[in-house]
C-alpha cells in the first residue's frame, strides 16, 4: 500500500475553462489601446513666433516633429493634445490630424506619463476534507496602465516673410486712404 503525505495530487485540481478564459481576457485586456487627439485652433493675429538656429527633429513620420523651436518662420494653426498608450500609434494619429489641418510640421510642447490605474483579477480555488482542512491555490494577475499625454503646436511654414517689418506697415503719423495709394498725414 502506497502512502502519500500530500492531501491531493495535481490531477485532482481541475481549473474550469471559464476561469482560464477570464484570466486570458484580463491579461490580454492590457494590450487594448485608448487613443484620443483633441485639436484647439489658434484664433487671432499671427505674430513673429520664436525660432532657434537648430533643434532635435523626429523624422519617423509623414511630418517632422520638432523637439524644440524650428529654425524658420512659421504660423501657428493650433494645438493638439493627445493621450495614448503606445507612442508610435499615438504620434501617427497626431500627424494624421495635423495633415488634415494643413500643417507642415509639429512642435512638441510637452509630454507627461500618467498612471491610468491597473487592470487585473484573481481567483481562489480549493476544497476542504472531512477533517475540516482547507486546501487550495490562488491565481492572480495585475498590471499598471500608463498613458502618455503630449501637446503639440501645429505649424505651417511662412512663405511671405517681409525683409523688414517697416516695409509692410505705414508710418505711424500717416493713414492710407482706401482706393488710392496716397498717404495723408494725420492731424496733430
Amino acid at each position: 500500500m502506497k502512502t502519500s503525505f500530500a492531501p491531493f495530487s495535481s490531477r485532482d485540481l481541475k481549473i474550469p475553462r471559464q476561469l482560464l478564459l477570464a484570466l486570458a481576457c484580463v491579461l490580454l485586456g492590457g494590450c487594448a489601446t485608448t487613443n484620443s487627439v483633441n485639436f484647439t485652433p489658434y484664433v487671432g493675429q499671427q505674430r513673429a513666433w520664436q525660432t532657434s538656429p537648430g533643434a532635435l527633429v523626429i523624422t519617423n513620420y509623414a511630418l517632422p516633429i520638432y523637439d524644440g523651436l524650428p529654425p524658420r518662420q512659421y504660423i501657428v494653426l493650433g494645438v493638439c493634445k493627445a493621450a495614448f498608450r503606445h507612442v508610435e500609434r499615438g504620434r501617427q494619429l497626431v500627424v494624421s490630424e495635423a495633415q488634415q489641418r494643413g500643417a507642415d510640421a509639429l512642435v512638441l510642447l510637452g509630454s507627461d506619463l500618467l498612471n491610468g490605474g491597473t487592470v487585473g483579477g484573481g481567483q481562489t480555488y480549493g476544497y476542504s476534507d472531512a477533517w475540516g482542512h482547507y486546501y487550495g491555490s490562488t491565481v492572480a494577475a495585475s498590471r499598471p496602465i500608463y498613458f502618455r499625454v503630449e501637446t503639440y503646436a501645429l505649424i505651417r511654414w511662412q512663405t511671405n516673410i517681409p525683409a523688414s517689418s517697416a516695409e509692410n506697415s505705414a508710418p505711424t503719423n500717416s493713414i492710407i486712404v482706401p482706393g488710392s495709394e496716397k498717404q495723408t498725414s494725420n492731424p496733430p
